[in-house]
């Protein structure tokens, strides 16, 4: 059998399709950087070849490219003369077809597929066959093998000795008991496996052989650190005990006790001096206490002297501002009282004031009131007697006023009694006069 070309699409590395066509007669050498992608080739091949296109799992999801998708592979093959293309699709939508190129049609598909593929190149069953034997993996034949289980973490490991001679021992019986021996070995081997592993060999068969062992370990497992914390537990208690049991024995010495009873003195004595001075300390601070209250007594009592002479000095000031009022009041009575023509002319102002105020009464006591509230809007469009207003404004009507609203129209507020109002207008500013010129002429 012979590769003729190799192709690839979302596969491991390489997202986007790639294909390498044409393979050269002879050897044919893959060379190039890492990550390049020789070892995706590689295991490419062996997909097309080795692994059926149902597999689920970690195979499957070893196949698929960081960014996702279904892998596809197909290979171009010459056998026996005729030219073969072999094409698998992995994951959703999973199928294999088998086609002669030669001919030029699909001669199989799917499960078909494979087992015409496996009897073109020779492979029985589900192992490999001569194609197997002579499949080396990057490196997987040249990791020495670990222990099965990890030490640290109790779990099991996926490439182990238990792994590692299985996988040595499958190679040695495929390459020397040949297709039916060995088809007989894996049926026993799947039996024995059936006992110990579910079906789909991820995990112990529940209640199983295996699962029962695993338990017991872990149950042992578990017993072993719980007696390694008793055993911690205890050695810490023996610790605890021993440094008390040596404190025991150095309270109980004689010179020890001896020691304390001094001690003890020596603290009575120090305690008993404490308390007396504690006792002279209680007594200063009780004379400290009454030392201020006095102070503070004193202190009020200066506080109200202080005011009282404040206040003696206050009435004496008034005492004589009053005595020179009196004083004045006298000499201005002496004038008044030697002034013949001055006690009529009060009565005239007084008169004359009283009058005026009449008159003064009579003319508010008529008028008419007018309040008047703009909105912010509304300043400088109304005028009351051609003056504009702002805000708020309030307005007496003795006779009449004029207000004028801007785009809006006129308005004239009259008070009730205009012509009493014009009689009081009269009559108070008369008397308003004849007052001024009777104070002018008696200054």
């Amino acid at each position: 059998m012979k590769i003729l070309a190799l192709r690839v699409a979302a596969f491991r590395r390489f997202t986007d399709p790639a294909a390498i066509e044409d393979f050269a007669e002879g050897v044919n050498v893959l060379a190039g950087p890492n990550e390049m992608g020789k070892s995706t080739f590689f295991r490419a091949l062996e997909a097309a070849f080795l692994t059926r296109h149902k597999v689920t799992g970690n195979v499957l999801n070893e196949m698929r490219p960081f960014a996702g998708g279904e892998p596809m592979v197909e290979a171009d093959f010459l056998r026996e003369g005729r030219r073969w293309r072999i094409r698998k699709n992995f994951g959703r939508g999973n199928g294999a077809i088998l086609t002669d190129l030669t001919a030029g049609r699909v001669v199989a598909r799917n499960a078909e597929a494979e087992d015409q593929l496996a009897a073109l190149i020779g492979k029985p069953s589900d192992m490999h066959g001569p194609l197997g034997l002579v499949w080396v993996r990057q490196q997987h034949t040249l990791v020495r093998p670990d222990p099965d289980v990890d030490a640290a973490t109790g779990k099991e490991k996926s490439r182990g000795e238990l792994g590692a001679l299985q996988a040595a021992i499958g190679r040695e019986v495929e390459s020397a008991a040949g297709g039916e021996a060995l088809q007989r070995v894996q049926h026993l081997t799947a039996k024995a496996l059936d006992i110990l592993l579910t079906n789909t060999r991820n995990a112990p068969k529940k209640n199983g052989p295996l699962d029962l062992a695993r338990r017991a370990r872990d149950d042992t497992r578990l017993e072993l650190e719980r007696a390694e914390s008793a055993v911690a537990g205890a050695e810490r208690r023996l610790d605890a005990i021993a440094a008390l049991s040596a404190e025991y024995a150095q309270i109980s010495a004689p010179e020890y006790a001896a020691s304390r009873r001094l001690d003890l003195q020596q603290r009575d004595a120090a305690m008993a001096a404490e308390v007396q001075r504690r006792t002279q300390l209680d007594l200063a601070r009780e004379a400290l206490k009454a030392r201020l209250l006095e102070a503070e007594s004193a202190r009020n009592a200066s506080e109200a002297a202080r005011k009282l002479k404040e206040q003696i000095s206050s009435l004496e000031s008034q005492h004589r501002a009053a005595e020179t009022l009196e004083r004045d009041i006298a000499t201005l009575a002496d004038v008044l009282n030697s002034d013949a023509a001055t006690r009529p002319r009060i009565e005239q102002l007084s008169t004359l004031a009283r009058d005026r105020d009449i008159a003064a009464a009579e003319l508010h006591g008529d008028a008419a009131r007018v309040d008047i509230m703009l909105e912010a809007g509304g300043a400088g469009r109304v005028r009351i007697d051609g003056q504009g207003v702002a805000g708020k404004v309030s307005r007496d009507v003795t006779e009449h006023i004029d207000i004028a609203i801007d785009g809006i129209g006129a308005i004239r507020v009259s008070a009730p009694g205009a012509e009493r109002i014009a009689a009081a207008r009269q009559r108070r500013d008369g008397a308003v006069r004849r007052h001024s010129r009777s104070r002018i002429f008696w200054r």
